[in-house]
């Protein structure tokens, strides 16, 4: 017996949406041979738990997203502060050498 046009839909977005699930390969292949003795409800309901499941991994997938470039920006700071710590640091050793320097000479020409 031919689907109806509802039930070709529904076939087919249970497909991507298995597509997309993180079952095991034999519980989606179990699935789509026994699509045809699922009664219709039960297909609603198992298409609605699989949306369920992409959507919270979907989710997830941006919640880390945004995570590692708060992480990346966090090192790019701390980066940051590190470059001008040893800019300042080599500026007064510069600086402290040059002043010994000084020091030198006025003591060479005592």
């Amino acid at each position: 017996m031919p689907l109806t046009q509802a039930q070709q839909e529904m076939a087919e977005r249970l497909g991507e949406l298995l597509t997309l699930s993180a079952l095991d390969d034999e519980m989606k292949d179990n699935i789509i041979e026994n699509l045809d003795k699922l009664p219709e409800e039960d297909v609603v309901k198992l298409i609605a738990a699989l949306e369920a499941e992409n959507d919270q991994v979907e989710k997830l997938v941006a919640d880390i997203e945004v995570y590692l470039k708060e992480q990346e920006a966090g090192w790019k700071e701390v980066e940051q502060e590190q470059e001008g710590f040893v800019n300042k640091f080599v500026e007064k050793m510069a600086q402290a050498l040059d002043d010994q320097a000084q020091i030198e000479e006025l003591k060479g020409s005592l």
